[in-house]
């Protein structure tokens, strides 16, 4: 899926450059059933996929919808420590009067709009550095079906549970990258070796599932 003007042509150009380009690589030599990745490989494939997660409508959306409860949250907080701070007789009621005010004041006036840098990073399409080494280092099965059944992908194609994150025992990764191969990374220690997996159609339809659930707009 693409939506115009979603990102400026130079960023476009640089997730071209930097991410599609070698990503896409990895990828043709996956469809074409090698799946012998060098490491180099495997970290331009981690990028990728990192870089699927942050650069979709979905984490976008809901990173304006947290801004006003993490902007709540940290104002809370913050006057909780003023008033500490008051009640200890480390700062005068007058102090602390004047600063509760001016936190307010400021949370007010970023309640609606959050400033330009928190937009620009809840906009940005770029992976921290930690996701990309905990994608690299997870668990990778490709995954292949029978033939009598295929996977979909939707507008959010890298899917994981957003309450586990990524740096947690239960934390899986389902990605499709043809009608009939998936990546399904997990912290599950990989028991045999192999290329590759033949999945059932109770896998396939699993998989759907997760990609149809965290669709914004189109599978």
């Amino acid at each position: 899926a693409q939506q115009r003007d979603f990102y400026s042509v130079d960023i476009e150009q640089k997730i071209t450059d930097l991410i599609e380009s070698p990503g896409n690589a990895v990828l043709d030599k996956l469809r074409a059933s090698d799946f012998n990745l060098s490491n180099e490989e495997r970290a331009n494939l981690a990028v990728y996929i990192a870089t699927m997660v942050k650069r979709v409508p979905r984490i976008r959306d809901r990173g304006h919808e947290l801004a006003p409860k993490s902007l709540a949250k940290v104002t809370a907080e913050l006057n909780e420590q003023i008033r500490e701070a008051e009640r200890a007789g480390r700062i005068s009621s007058e102090w602390a009067s004047q600063h509760l005010a001016e936190t307010e004041r400021i949370s007010a006036k970023f309640s609606g709009k959050p400033p330009r840098d928190v937009v620009d990073q809840i906009e940005s399409p770029w992976p921290s550095e930690q996701m990309i080494q905990l994608i690299y280092e997870m668990h990778w099965r490709f995954v292949c079906t029978d033939g009598a059944h295929q996977f979909v992908t939707s507008d959010n194609p890298v899917f994981f549970f957003e309450c586990w994150g990524l740096n947690n025992d239960e934390s899986e990764i389902t990605f499709p990258i043809s009608s009939q191969l998936a990546i399904f990374a997990s912290w599950t220690p990989i028991r045999k070796a192999s290329d590759r997996v033949v999945v059932s159609s109770r896998f396939v339809k699993e998989a759907n599932s997760r990609l149809a659930v965290g669709a914004s707009r189109f599978i």
